[in-house]
């Protein structure tokens, strides 16, 4: 048979050197390049027409060339491919790289050899993708070992053949305590027969994730769900594997919510108030029963229905502010009264109160309510409030009445009495008392001294200062005071108001010598306001002190006889706010 010529050698190495991926080249028997590809010139460092014209001990190291030699010997022999590791080369920049090179020599029947074609790839990078791979698999062995989800597999015939190590806390076995063993051995009993049904239909590619309840090495039982595919080998399905995850905390969770769900729905459907659910832009989307008889719809018709729909206008804008208001600061509303519409038109006073509803990510999705109607209550309401306000009128002119009389009797007892009502009135509002509070202290300052009706006048005014007889008659007015306001049953204590006017924070007043906490905060108030009026205004037995005394007084004994922010108040009052006694007509 006639060798191969070496344009036949080169036609044989052509179309592999066009196809390959790797670094294919074809030599002669002199290590002359005949043909190569694109890779290998990236892989020696030379171009086309540079490597043409080369050959293969050119880039080869006179090491590796011996080696190569023996190796080549060898393959001749026995025909057999070849296959070099570690073979050194020198790259055209100069450095020293060593490839891997797999071929075989081209000859005829006879074993005549005419040259050899082979891959070359770069052992480095060979190297690389090796320890890739080995770094891999651990990072794969380690999630497998680490991870909480339990990796098991098994045989076409239920046996477990790997189950990963996290089934020590799932379920408190070892390893060595599940391999072999049949899954079913780890079920429990009541879910065993839909268990066994689900591992067929796994087996055979007819499902993946199931739920059931695992039987743990202390006998309760877990909740988990598994997800799992068949295992092919030859077309043939030989087990499954799969990942089983441990559930309980949730399904417990979920049977809470939904006994949770069930009483608040129960609750929701007993209570008289209308409950509502609304979205962020008002359309309603949950309710209970009670609101829809409020308002006269059906759960069909009240359903997605906007609370501007049932509102006055007037309502419907102060609604958005609210709402507003909420959604900004989180902070759910007081109660608030609105004008609202029945189905058919009717009008009636809706009480409200709201609150913001969040998702499960803590975003905003709603406002949340209860509504009462109080029509009738407000009506009841306002005619109490006409009677009260009577009552009142008769109440301030029976004060005028007692006041008058004690102008006749002591005009210095009568005009002290106005004055300090006035002033505590002023501190009242300072405090921000409610309007109610501060009518009834000012009327408890109007008659603060009534108790000196028991009073002889020669007492009250003499000229000169009194005996300690005299002033122990004096000690008396308060308590004599109380016991006349007392038999009036009145709704707030003004009897104690009286009776406390004259105690002191240290415990140095009297009649009963109380401190601090134990004097109304009403009656602390009444008395820095009668002090401060007593000296600054003219005395029987001495002339007036003057303002400024007053307030050194006040300021000077703060937090021991009088109360601290009282104090403040009245100086601010008096120095910045421009206060003054005013004459009386």
């Amino acid at each position: 048979m006639k060798s191969p010529s070496l344009e036949e050698i080169i036609v044989i190495g052509k179309p592999l050197a066009e196809t390959i991926e790797e670094a294919y080249f074809v030599i002669d028997l002199h290590g002359r390049f005949h043909s190569f590809n694109d890779e290998m010139c990236s892989l020696v460092g030379y171009n086309r027409s540079e490597l043409q014209s080369m050959t293969i001990l050119d880039v080869t190291t006179a090491a590796t060339l011996y080696r190569a030699a023996e190796i080549s010997r060898e393959a001749k022999k026995n025909g057999r491919e070849v296959t070099i590791s570690d073979y050194e080369i020198i790259h055209k920049d100069g450095s020293f790289r060593k490839l891997e090179i797999t071929g075989s020599f081209i000859g005829d029947a006879s074993k005549k050899y005419h040259g050899f074609h082979g891959v070359a790839k770069d052992q480095k990078e060979q190297r690389g993708l090796k320890r890739a791979l080995r770094e891999s698999e651990e990072k794969y062995r380690h999630l497998i070992e680490n991870i909480n989800e339990v990796v098991y597999q098994t045989d076409n015939y239920g046996v477990v053949t790997y189950v990963s190590p996290s089934v020590e806390w799932t379920g408190g076995y070892t390893q060595e305590e599940i391999i072999g063993h049949p899954f079913t051995d780890f079920v429990y009993e009541e879910d065993l027969g839909e268990r066994m049904d689900r591992f067929q239909d796994i087996l055979y590619g007819l499902g993946n994730a199931t739920l059931y309840r695992f039987r743990t090495k202390d006998g309760t039982a877990r909740w988990v769900k598994t997800a799992a595919r068949p295992i092919h080998e030859n077309g043939h399905s030989v087990g499954i594997r799969g990942v089983l995850t441990d559930v309980t905390d949730i399904i417990e969770t979920r049977e809470r919510l939904r006994l949770s769900e069930g009483r608040y729905r129960s609750i929701l459907s007993d209570i008289e108030e209308g409950y509502f659910e609304v979205d962020l832009v008002g359309n309603i989307q949950f309710f209970n029963d009670s609101i829809c008889k409020i308002f006269g719809y059906t759960r069909d018709e009240f359903m997605g229905i906007n609370y501007r729909n049932i509102m006055v206008s007037e309502s419907t804008q102060i609604t958005f502010r609210i709402f507003n208001e909420i959604y900004r600061t989180g902070k759910p509303t007081g109660l608030v009264d609105f004008e609202l519409i029945k189905k058919k038109g009717a009008r009636f006073i809706g009480e409200l109160s709201a609150s913001l509803m969040m998702n499960d990510r803590g975003k905003p999705m709603g406002f949340r309510g209860v509504v009462r109607d109080v029509t009738e209550r407000r009506r009841i309401e306002s005619e109490w409030r006409g009677s009260l306000s009577k009552l009142q009128g008769a109440f301030k002119k029976t004060i005028d009445c007692l006041v008058s009389a004690f102008e006749m009797r002591d005009p210095y007892t009568a005009g002290h009495q106005r004055r300090v009502a006035e002033l505590t009135r002023a501190i009242a509002q300072e405090m921000n008392f409610t309007d109610d509070e501060i009518q009834d202290i000012y009327l408890a300052s109007l008659i603060h001294d009534i108790g000196k009706i028991h009073i002889p006048i020669e007492i009250l005014s003499k000229p000169t200062l009194l005996t300690e007889t005299e002033f122990g008659i004096i000690k008396l007015h308060p308590q004599v005071g109380s016991k006349i306001l007392l038999k009036g049953d009145f709704s707030w204590p003004i009897d104690k108001i009286i009776h406390q006017h004259h105690e002191r924070l240290n415990g140095q007043g009297y009649p009963h010598g109380l401190k601090k906490n134990e004097i109304l905060l009403e009656a602390q108030i009444l008395s820095v306001a009668d002090v401060v009026e007593a000296m600054s205004s003219h005395r029987p037995y001495r002339p007036a002190l003057g303002i400024d005394i007053a307030m050194d007084e006040i300021i000077s004994n703060k937090d021991i006889l009088y109360n601290a922010d009282v104090v403040d108040i009245c100086v601010n009052l008096f120095k910045n706010k421009k206060f003054e006694f005013k004459e009386l007509e």
